[in-house]
């Protein structure tokens, strides 16, 4: 059975909310990397994604050079293990798809490959990027202190996301 657009990001939110999802970058090295914000709507009169990405994460160099990343959505509890583990390690440091024995699914539309499984995939490319601002005066102050201390995060502001607009090349949910 096939999924409109509309279902898979109906389904993929519920996922998020359960547990999180993968965020994959490098079209050469295809590092996932662990999520649980993640936004879809409307903006500039077409259907985006928006993805958080921490500067000092590996991925946040992967997209700003490669300008397209791949969300997964994993649709069944057999991935807690795996997306611990993305999101602990750093992709600088390991390889995480050999070290969990995971494998790809090729891009259908230039982007990013996806993690194989049963899992619903998002191909993004960015269509516009906005910076989180030092200070974060913007923000409610519990939320600046949660997120961003800068005892607990690198840097006085904490560790600032980019946040990542991008339209949707392909959408498809894979029971592999």
């Amino acid at each position: 059975m096939g999924y409109t657009y509309d279902e898979l990001v109906s389904l993929a939110i519920s996922q998020l909310y359960k547990g999180g999802a993968f965020l994959m970058a490098g079209k050469q090295e295809k590092n996932p990397m662990t999520i649980g914000w993640c936004q879809f709507g409307r903006l500039w009169n077409e259907p985006i994604c928006a993805v958080f990405v921490r500067h000092s994460r590996y991925s946040h160099a992967l997209i700003e050079r490669d300008g397209v990343f791949t969300v997964n959505f994993p649709m069944d509890g057999s991935w807690q293990k795996a997306l611990g583990f993305c999101g602990t390690k750093s992709g600088r440091d390991v390889n995480k798809l050999e070290a969990l024995g995971l494998h790809t699914v090729p891009n259908a539309a230039g982007g990013v490959d996806s993690i194989g499984g049963n899992i619903i995939r998002f191909e993004c490319k960015i269509t516009g990027k906005a910076e989180f601002q030092a200070g974060l005066t913007y923000l409610r102050q519990d939320i600046r202190e949660r997120f961003y201390n800068p005892e607990k995060e690198a840097g006085s502001d904490g560790d600032l996301h980019t946040v990542y607009y991008a339209e949707n090349l392909h959408a498809e949910w894979r029971k592999e």
